[in-house]
């Protein structure tokens, strides 16, 4: 035994069972934290039965020839509204979408600026996708088909949506260990990978909070 383990050995002798104490809090702490950083998000094979909960994932778009990335959160009420944030990085967020029966909000954070209209008609198709159907989300995230529009649908073995075509869009679900859903039309793709997925939403997400600071955004065709 040399010298420096004696040393600790004496020091640590009238405590010792705080020593031990102490070493294993430390190893569970970093076994616990390995365990949760290696542990596989599960999320359900089959989203239909669901009405409502918390989407998390990455996104990606494709406009005007330029690829983005995001993280994403998606928020879907029983009653209908939904959410949806995008960052670029944890606690900052550059877009937030409201959606409420017929009502879309849009709040563009970087810029400080805010879209407010029924429907998205107004909006010019150099700034937003032409004839995209935001209130489907309300159901193509749960594994159904769009319930609004003419849709051509193709169902893998358990009957759930693989590809949903119309005039202007194509939605694909891919499930497997990636889970994806995409939008995709001439000129413009957004795909949403799935991260995470809890049946839990709170209500008070839905509340639209839009600063004095930002200035409102009006599209005349």
């Amino acid at each position: 035994m040399n010298i420096k383990e004696k040393n600790w050995r004496k020091n640590c002798y009238p405590f010792n069972w705080m020593c031990k104490f102490l070493f294993f809090s430390v190893f569970l702490i970093s076994f616990v934290s390995c365990q949760t950083f290696f542990k596989k998000v599960i999320i359900p094979d089959n989203l239909s039965a669901y009405r409502s909960g918390t989407f998390s994932g990455s996104v990606t778009i494709y406009q005007k020839k330029q690829k983005n990335y995001f993280s994403g959160e998606v928020f879907i009420s029983k009653t209908g509204k939904l959410r949806m944030d995008l960052s670029v990085s944890p606690g900052l967020s550059v877009f937030t979408m409201f959606l409420d029966k017929s009502d879309v909000t849009f709040l563009f954070l970087k810029t400080k600026e805010f879209y407010k209209g029924h429907n998205t008609d107004n909006i010019p198709e150099s700034f937003f996708p032409k004839n995209w159907d935001l209130f489907s989300f309300k159901t193509v995230f749960f594994d159904r088909k769009p319930e609004n529009g003419k849709w051509i649908c193709t169902t893998d073995k358990q009957n759930l949506p693989q590809k949903c075509k119309n005039k202007d869009w194509l939605i694909q679900w891919k499930r497997g260990k990636t889970r994806t859903i995409s939008f995709e039309s001439s000129n413009f793709y957004f795909t949403f990978q799935y991260f995470s997925f809890s049946p839990e939403v709170d209500d008070q997400l839905f509340s639209v909070k839009i600063p004095k600071s930002f200035k409102r955004l009006f599209f005349l065709k």
